[in-house]
């Protein structure tokens, strides 16, 4: 019974993983991974630009941005080799 839990887990893993691939091929995730990329431009010129001057809460935040837009790029980067993972996995569990 665990096993087919574990299997169906899984399975909805990797049509997470899919999805995310899928969607750097598509006009949406383009425009997603350009916006992304975009945005931690700006974040990193604002801190080349003002890290002297700005307070410590400023300074957070902005790399909080950077680094919610670089766990978005490395997510969908990611995703054909973490969706290999996930079938061998699958492929382990069923065999």
């Amino acid at each position: 019974m665990e096993n087919k839990t574990e299997l169906q887990n899984q399975e909805e893993e990797l049509k997470k993983y899919k999805g995310l691939d899928a969607l750097k091929n598509l006009d949406g995730g383009k425009t997603l991974i350009k916006f992304a990329r975009r945005n931690i431009e700006i974040e990193l010129l604002w801190l080349l630009d003002n890290y002297k001057d700005a307070n410590e809460t400023e300074i957070r935040a902005r790399i909080a941005t950077m680094s919610s837009e670089f766990k978005i790029l490395k997510a969908i980067a990611n995703a054909e080799s973490n969706a290999e993972v996930i079938k061998e996995e699958i492929k382990s569990l069923t065999e």
